[in-house]
């Protein structure tokens, strides 16, 4: 099943939900706010976003630039850091098999109704 990770005050998580609801598409909503991932769901995550691993996170959030600023971008730092700092996983976030994509633009969202 399809799984959101979603942020209720992004206007971005907020649109994928729109597109959900009007495609009558069944999913598992996980709000990470409310319930922040373990740091194993972090690190499968990390190991199924088949792109750059700073994608998965707000590089340009205030908080990356004053702690986290010039640091390399590996699997275990991204980890680490969405471990420490979990305010900066970028959103939304689908989950789908082996599968984890960031749903930036929202459009992207299609590529799992193919499946």
């Amino acid at each position: 099943m399809l799984k959101i990770l979603h942020h209720p005050s992004c206007s971005k998580s907020r649109k994928i939900l729109e597109i959900l609801d009007e495609n009558a598409v069944e999913f598992e909503l996980i709000d990470f706010v409310a319930e922040p991932l373990s740091p194993e769901e972090i690190q499968v995550l990390v190991r199924k976003h088949g792109e750059p691993y700073e994608s998965l996170v707000r590089t340009q959030d205030p908080l990356f630039k004053e702690r986290y600023e010039g640091m390399e971008f590996s699997a275990e730092n991204v980890a680490r850091l969405l471990e420490q700092s979990r305010e900066l996983l970028q959103r939304p976030i689908a989950v789908s098999g082996g599968v984890a994509m960031v749903l930036r633009p929202s459009e992207r969202l299609y590529y799992f109704f193919k499946k």
